[in-house]
């Protein structure tokens, strides 16, 4: 009898549960329609390095700082008196011939990356 007890309440409840869902939602996962979304960030410029690594940068106040964007996070850095050297203090971007290399206290995180202009 206690099982019969519990089944009917599952009966029940769930469809209440299944009236709180949005319209929108259940068709949101009924899909069948996708749309692929730019990971770029507005007014950002796309580099890609070795290891297939890709980062972002957005160029601020006048080009004397920059957003230097990672998959999950950012960071501002600031022009130093090189033209080439962006830092923070703790992350570092230079500018070289080969390409940008950015850098921080453990070592070197993105290397040889070169501008990707998308069209």
């Amino acid at each position: 009898m206690n099982k019969i007890y519990h089944f009917l309440w599952l009966i029940f409840l769930l469809p209440l549960a299944g009236c709180s869902l949005k319209m929108n939602s259940m068709s949101d996962i009924l899909a069948t329609d996708y749309s692929e979304v730019d990971p770029a960030p507005v007014d950002s410029v796309s580099y890609y390095c070795d290891e297939n690594k890709q980062f972002f940068i957005k160029y601020i106040e006048d080009e004397t700082a920059l957003w230097l964007i990672y998959p999950k996070r950012q960071l501002k850095l600031v022009l130093l008196n090189n033209e080439n050297l962006y830092s923070n203090g703790i992350t570092t971007l230079v500018k070289e011939p080969a390409g940008i290399l950015v850098k921080d206290d453990s070592g070197t995180l993105y290397k040889n990356c070169v501008e990707i202009n998308q069209n």
